[in-house]
């Protein structure tokens, strides 16, 4: 009987070429047990050419007759590509179908772990380590509990009982890695983990010596990072060379890993496209990565896509990120759905992005359930080494979201990952010592760790800058203030723009530039930064620029507006209840007083009364200086009292605020493009603009009404 793992009969060369004929001859005659023992030979280039397809048709051969080693072969070299793609699922129905059949065949504990594998150790709940004495020699006993239930938790849990590591060395190896994460006690798991990768590395390389590919590139990622055996990077890729040549799939990946480590692009596609046509998930992957980088985004997807189909999370979490480039909202939900598989898969740049996706539709008020979620997702990422998802969980912690609020284990890890270089982790830390906020008091260690980040980070740049500029915490300098905003400025943060802006307005640690100090303002607001909008649009206004423009500064308070910035709204209302840059129109600028009142404006609705004031004295005296004004407005508020009678007839109610002023601009522009001629006189035109704004108040009061009706409705059982 020849075993992959257990060696080979201690034969000659001769011996084994006459046990490989009696074998061929066997197979001939129809003797299914033959199949699986001579593909061994073939597998691993024993005294005949090497062949993987030549192993899995043999394999596949034998299990078709339902020979239980044959069967539990066939699964493995579908798990490992070995003359064949990799497809996981098939090997576990395949392990399963084997362990169903006779529980007498040589290969039942070998199956039995593999099958342990994927079925067990993929549920566990628990792992208990037993550290236990026989005949003067530790060794330890597991005790596992899973998430299946009744009469599968008996059969799952009655297969990993007869799992024997001293067989298998892929068993020794996931059952050290679960040992690390879930086992306890922590210290004796990590002692017997340690344990069994040793023993690992030993059947590895008993295996790898006979010529066995798989065993040769396992072994090379133990020799790569010195588990269980010293560490020896030429050796490690001398087997994964050799491994490759061989056509396992994972050394194949590997080589191109070092191929494009060393810059050589052309040969690491190469490779990876090579373990792409296995179905390897890793090559896939990287082959869609390459072809991303190289512009071929359709064959990137490709590749993401069959990948993902292997559920295998990284390819998962790049098929996400190319959905999520797409606008289409489809797209975005294909994208979500795709990094919250990658992160049930566990792999940690996906619990992040996930994690930061649900985060962006809470606030304060959401439920703690929720949040909660969140929290486990980054904590999860945390735990796997990402760096921004420790900093984003310890965050959580200060504010209590999703977990219970704890300043100091908040602070302390601020304090692990700054230790380790990470800026942001130093620029919060640099804010919590500044106030004592979960930690000691300390101004002058944390101004040096905001120091250590603004030579990295815009925005410690810009926290740093504005210390300087106030004085807080330290001798007030304009100077280094102005430089610190300049450099930030670089990156084009608006606030940045902002505040040099200001320092070259005013002459604050640089020399007085109005023109200079126009021109940042105006690029922040360019990007659409309200307040360099407001301000810019402010100095237009008053003619710190030179004459007065109010053309230019009504479409500054346009761009901070849109943004809902309350003082610039109250401009903006202010310009078109004047014309002031703009043709005039009373309802548009009651409308925009009461948007910057919604905004926050305290002051906005007093406008609005001395403007409906002075109005009542235009209607008062009949004046009207703009004869076309006074047409259009009674043009409009004609065409508007017949359209709100309609609507208010067909539906039983007024309609909205917003309703009323989109169908009032339309009414507007339909004026303006009728080339209707001014007449001379119009008699109480500011009747017009009364009963546009009693309309207009109509909408407002139901839309209120409504409002309140809709709050009543939340408390509702």
């Amino acid at each position: 009987m020849i075993e992959l793992f257990e060696g080979f009969d201690e034969l000659s060369d001769s011996e084994l070429e006459e046990c490989v004929s009696r074998l061929q001859r066997e197979v001939d005659e129809g003797k299914v047990d033959a199949c699986w023992q001579l593909a061994s030979f073939y597998e691993n280039g024993r005294v005949v050419q090497r062949d993987a397809r030549r192993a899995f048709q043999l394999r596949e051969q034998g299990a078709l007759a339902d020979e239980p080693n044959a069967v539990f072969w066939l699964g493995y070299s579908y798990e490992h590509a070995v003359g064949a793609h990799y497809d996981l699922q098939k090997a576990i129905e395949l392990y399963d179908r084997a362990l169903q059949g006779d529980s007498d065949f040589q290969s039942r504990v070998f199956a039995c772990c593999q099958f342990s594998i994927y079925k067990i150790f993929k549920r566990v709940t628990s792992f208990k380590l037993l550290e236990k004495e026989l005949d003067g020699e530790t060794y330890y006993e597991t005790h596992i509990e899973t998430d299946a239930e009744g009469s599968e938790d008996e059969r799952l849990t009655a297969i990993y009982a007869q799992c024997k590591p001293s067989v298998n060395p892929f068993y020794c190896a996931e059952l050290a890695e679960i040992m690390r994460k879930l086992g306890e006690p922590k210290e004796s798991c990590e002692v017997a983990a340690s344990q069994l990768d040793a023993k690992a590395a030993e059947l590895f390389e008993d295996a790898a010596e006979r010529g066995n590919a798989v065993a040769a590139g396992k072994l090379a990622e133990y020799y790569g990072h010195g588990k269980g055996v010293e560490e020896d990077g030429a050796y490690a890729m001398q087997l994964t060379r050799r491994a490759a040549d061989a056509g396992y799939a994972p050394a194949i990946v590997m080589m191109g890993f070092v191929c494009e480590f060393e810059g050589l692009f052309d040969e690491a596609l190469e490779h990876y496209l090579r373990a792409a046509e296995l179905d390897c998930p890793d090559g896939l992957c990287k082959a869609g990565l390459r072809k991303e980088a190289l512009g071929e985004t359709e064959e990137a997807l490709r590749l993401f896509r069959r990948g993902a189909q292997l559920n295998h999370g990284p390819s998962l979490f790049f098929l996400g990120r190319s959905y999520w480039a797409d606008e289409k909202i489809e797209s975005k939900e294909n994208a979500v759905e795709c990094w919250r598989r990658s992160a049930e898969l566990g792999f940690p740049l996906a619990m992040e992005r996930y994690a930061a996706y649900l985060s962006s539709d809470l606030d304060e008020a959401s439920p703690r359930e929720a949040w909660a979620e969140v929290a486990e997702y980054y904590r999860r990422a945390m735990e796997e080494g990402v760096d921004t998802a420790k900093v984003n969980y310890a965050c959580m912690l200060h504010d209590g979201l999703g977990v219970e609020k704890d300043l100091w284990e908040s602070a302390r890890l601020l304090n692990e990952i700054s230790q380790e270089g990470d800026t942001e982790a130093k620029e919060l830390l640099a804010a919590r010592k500044f106030e004592g906020d979960g930690c000691d008091r300390d101004p002058d260690g944390a101004f040096e760790l905001l120091q250590e980040a603004a030579q990295e980070s815009t925005t410690a740049q810009i926290a740093l800058g504005f210390r300087y500029f106030f004085g807080d915490g330290v001798l007030q300098d304009y100077f280094r203030a102005a430089r610190l905003f300049g450099e930030a400025a670089k990156s084009g943060a608006s606030i940045a723009l902002i505040n040099f802006a200001r320092c070259c307005f005013e002459g604050l640690g640089v020399f007085r530039n109005d023109l200079a100090g126009e021109y940042f303002l105006r690029l922040a607001a360019e990007q659409g930064d309200p307040i360099a909008a407001y301000r810019l649009g402010l100095r237009f206004a008053s003619g710190e620029y030179g004459p007065e423009d109010w053309r230019l500064a009504m479409q500054w308070f346009h761009v901070a507006s849109a943004s809902q910035d309350a003082l610039a709204t109250e401009r903006l209302a202010f310009g078109y209840w004047n014309g002031l840059g703009v043709e005039r129109d009373r309802v548009l600028g009651a409308y925009l007083w009461e948007l910057a009142d919604d905004y926050g404006d305290e002051e906005a609705l007093e406008e609005l009364e001395r403007a409906e004031s002075a109005l009542y004295v235009e209607q008062l005296f009949s004046e009207s200086e703009d004869p076309h004004e006074a047409q259009r407005d009674a043009a409009v508020a004609e065409a508007m009292g017949i359209w709100m009678e309609s609507r208010t007839s067909a539906s039983g109610d007024f309609p909205s605020r917003a309703e009323f002023v989109n169908e009032y601009k339309l009414r507007v522009d339909a004026f303006g493009k009728s080339n209707a001629r001014p007449v001379a006189t119009v008699s109480k035109s500011g009747g017009a603009v009364q009963a546009l704004l009693k309309m207009y108040r109509a909408c407002a009061a139901a839309d209120a009404t409504r409002s309140v009706a809709a709050e009543g409705m939340a408390f509702e059982p």
